[in-house]
């Protein structure tokens, strides 16, 4: 599935010859990020119009708009049984929900100073990472009573070369998130002087 984001829709595609298979409207302003559960059953949406919409990837129809965030959402993610849903956007918050009733479970007071602009959540729906504007990496033990913030990773790359990371990191290496978070803190700070460097790459071409 893929967000269209001007048009305000979102795509499934059929990888093997290309087509589009079916086409979801419903958001009021562009969408900017989706995620899919491990079975491909449920898409979830993040979009200007400060909405997180879920989907029936089958039947291309809405099951849930879920609203809670007080302005633009920029990130969704999903854990893989398409359970709970976390977004962010420019409220500086984040929101976990509950796909199953398509209420929130719990909006995340994040700390960020500035917009929240990557998601990313393992498997198990138990642990989150937000990437935001204000360079920093924050990772959240979504089990906690309030979400609380266990750590704050400070980085120096552009914020979508940040997000990218965590969520390589977290699929990568989500047994060791989820049974030890210590561990995947170092792998994120293994992976820091790569994306410095990116981004260095990136400012030498503007």
């Amino acid at each position: 599935v893929s967000g269209g984001y001007e048009d305000k829709t979102l795509h499934t595609w059929n990888l093997t010859t290309g087509t589009c298979l079916l086409t979801m409207t419903g958001h009021t302003a562009s969408v900017i990020a989706v995620a899919m559960s491990a079975d491909g059953a449920t898409a979830v949406s993040a979009s200007l119009d400060k909405t997180v919409r879920a989907w029936n990837v089958a039947t291309g129809t809405p099951t849930f708009t879920m609203t809670g965030h007080t302005s633009a959402v920029y990130a969704v993610a999903m854990s893989a049984d398409g359970a709970t849903a976390v977004s962010s956007g420019d409220d500086k918050t984040a929101i976990q929900w509950d796909l199953r009733t398509g209420q929130a479970a719990r909006t995340i007071a994040t700390g960020h100073t500035q917009l929240v602009r990557g998601m990313a959540l393992t498997p198990d729906g138990s642990t989150a990472l937000t990437a935001s504007h204000d360079t920093t990496v924050r990772v959240w033990r979504l089990a906690e009573p309030d979400g609380i913030d266990v750590t704050n990773l400070p980085e120096k790359g552009l914020a979508d070369l940040t997000a990218l990371l965590a969520r390589a990191t977290l699929k990568r290496d989500s047994i060791t998130v989820t049974e030890g978070l210590d561990a995947s803190i170092e792998a994120v700070a293994r992976r820091k002087a790569g994306v410095q460097q990116q981004y260095a790459q990136r400012l030498k071409k503007l």
